[in-house]
């Protein structure tokens, strides 16, 4: 009996150990809770694309850690694969607008490496948009990684990233060519300058000459320069101007914003720089939403600057072309145009004009010269992931 006991404890024992070697060799699935809601949007978009996980089964490793500088997250092919996602990053995308399609699109771009097996792709669509939210790893045209993730475009990235050879979507080429009449309420040729700023101040210097308006912004970060206009920025419009960068730096950037200025400026803006780069954004998000490459921008020159909106379709100009098609998803109501203006930097402005047919007629009209704004908007660039 005893030797039988015996027997019957060493099975016990050996069982245990073999039930514990088998844990440990056991996939680990370890998903940080505040992570796990966008794990399984990735999860749904993959089964309405015909790919699907048994994540229980093969693992992962989801968490939250503190990177290297500018990395928002990475991937390591570990077994079971483990994914960290910068924490600092995370949490300052809460003080932006749309910060929970940017933390999507950090999730499922580390998750497209793990789980779908993607490894960076660095080409562009016809419009010089990234083809694929894949993008990343060495710098290509010295060009950031931020991704237009939003409205419609956000649907074709997705299809993108569960099967690469997605075809290149309608909005990549398309271009405004129907035909408008409008009517013109500001034609600012610059002769004088009302409405506008003027004067030397701590803060700028603003003068009229020769039929060019000159802005000077003596401060360290950007100032949004404008102009009261009898039309609402939820309205459809056109607005042109021509603008002259003065800079040796050929990276600051200038440029057209519209939107609202009853308290602090807040506005969609489309810049440009003295490196042909063109930068479409909006002041509440983190950072552009995309930069594009654009080889019809002279360098050190005037280059006309155009936006057209028609409800929440915008079509970009630079010298008389159209060449990018966006859609609002910020569209704040005001009747704020006019220019941004990078920090210790000057621009020329040779003319600003602003069609439309829609007048805000019910609401009182305020010509009054508004102050410029300062904006400490952030760059929040895409560096490496």
């Amino acid at each position: 009996m005893l030797k039988n006991k015996i027997h019957i404890n060493v099975l016990f024992l050996l069982g245990l150990v073999l039930s514990f070697s088998s844990c440990i060799d056991d996939p680990t699935y370890n998903v940080d809770s505040a992570l796990d809601g966008y794990l399984q949007r990735f999860l749904h978009e993959g089964s309405l694309r015909g790919k699907t996980f048994d994540l229980k089964e093969q693992g992962l490793i989801l968490q939250f850690g503190d990177l290297e500088e500018d990395v928002a997250g990475r991937c390591y092919y570990e077994d079971p694969i483990r994914i960290v996602i910068d924490k600092e990053y995370w949490d300052n995308l809460a003080n932006y607008e749309e910060y929970d399609l940017l933390r999507e699109n950090v999730i499922f771009h580390e998750l497209g490496h793990g789980l779908l097996n993607r490894r960076h792709i660095n080409d562009y669509l016809e419009n010089s948009d990234w083809k694929s939210m894949m993008c990343g790893g060495t710098v290509i045209d010295n060009r950031s990684w931020n991704i237009n993730y939003r409205s419609i475009r956000r649907e074709y990235y997705l299809d993108e990233l569960f099967n690469i050879n997605t075809t290149a979507p309608a909005w990549a080429s398309k271009v405004f060519t129907a035909a408008v009449t409008e009517v013109a309420l500001v034609e600012d040729e610059f002769l004088t300058a009302a409405f506008w700023p003027l004067g030397d101040t701590d803060k700028y210097t603003a003068s009229v000459s020769g039929g060019v308006y000159s802005f000077f912004n003596k401060g360290e970060y950007g100032t949004l320069v404008v102009r009261p206009v009898q039309l609402t920025s939820t309205s459809n419009f056109y607005m042109e101007s021509s603008i002259k960068i003065v800079d040796a730096s050929a990276i600051t950037q200038s440029g057209l914003l519209f939107g609202d200025a009853n308290s602090s400026i807040r506005g969609n803006y489309c810049l440009f720089d003295n490196n042909q780069r063109m930068y479409v954004g909006n002041t509440e998000s983190y950072g552009w939403y995309t930069e594009l490459i654009k080889s019809s921008i002279k360098v050190n020159d005037y280059n006309v600057i155009g936006i057209r909106k028609i409800g929440s379709d915008v079509y970009y100009y630079i010298n008389g072309q159209c060449v990018y098609y966006d859609q609002l998803t910020i569209n704040r109501q005001g009747d704020a145009f006019g220019f941004e203006v990078p920090g210790g930097s000057t621009i020329l402005v040779d003319y600003f004009r602003v069609y439309s047919n829609a007048l805000k007629n019910a609401i009182p009209f305020d010509a009054k010269v508004r102050e410029p704004k300062i904006i400490n908007r952030s760059k929040g660039l895409w560096l490496n992931k």
